[in-house]
């Protein structure tokens, strides 16, 4: 028998993170409504030894493309009628970033498009203003990534300030975290790192004068689930 005729469009985005790799898969109604179906993420560590080396090793240009894979083949089962694909500053900033994704077009039939840093700021924005009702005061975005951070001021029409910063959670770590607990001396290092790239960063925030805040990704999901443990609550992440 004939499958049955859908009036939807489906359709399958991938991040290729640093850190980790992330699908999701959402359906596109002919009103154009936008519904969220199925989710997937796998820790992969992309970036993890490239930030120090700037190239991507063998073994986690592997695991990506297994990863990818698995992707591919949920979104296929799923009746997707288009995979779309970004890559972000572990593929952007690796000398070997475009064997990655020759890689995955030739094994995978795959393109991944690598996006700016800051156009990825922009797609952060409008993420965030399709998931949640943005007010017409400006409101500080945060996300934190495993390359780069993302500071957007933005109100419910418009970005105010765009701005990343090669702040990431796995780039911090392999530049200073050398033990754990890290050493007091790392850990002073990294503070004043903090202190040099933030300082100008916060002066623009505070000077738009946001009025509310929100924070997105997975890192600080794990913020508020520890604020949460510890506090009893933790508002304003998306995840």
């Amino acid at each position: 028998a004939a499958a049955p005729v859908r009036s939807d469009y489906r359709v399958a985005a991938i991040d290729v993170g640093s850190n980790s790799l992330h699908m999701i898969i959402a359906q596109v109604d002919t009103d154009g409504a936008i519904t969220t179906l199925w989710r997937m993420k796998e820790m992969v560590g992309l970036g993890r030894i490239s930030f120090p080396s700037r190239r991507l090793s063998s073994e986690a240009m592997d695991r990506a493309i297994a990863a990818l894979r698995r992707f591919q083949d949920a979104a296929q089962r799923r009746q997707c009628e288009k995979i779309l694909a970004v890559a972000t500053s572990a593929v952007r900033e690796a000398e070997n970033g475009g064997d990655f994704l020759e890689r995955v077009r030739r094994e995978l039939g795959l393109t991944i498009r690598v996006v700016s840093a800051r156009e990825e700021a922009r797609l952060i924005y409008l993420g965030v203003r399709h998931a949640v009702e943005l007010r017409s005061t400006p409101t500080f975005i945060l996300d934190v990534g495993g390359g780069s951070v993302e500071f957007i001021v933005a109100d419910k029409t418009r970005p105010l300030l765009l701005e990343s910063k090669k702040l990431g959670a796995a780039r911090m770590t392999a530049k200073y975290v050398k033990s754990d607990p890290i050493d007091a001396g790392d850990l002073k290092s990294l503070l004043a790192h903090y202190d040099r790239e933030l300082t100008p960063v916060c002066e623009h925030v505070l000077s738009l004068k946001p009025a509310d805040a929100m924070g997105t990704s997975g890192t600080l999901e794990n913020l508020a689930s520890i604020c949460t443990a510890l506090y009893g609550s933790a508002e304003g992440v998306i995840e």
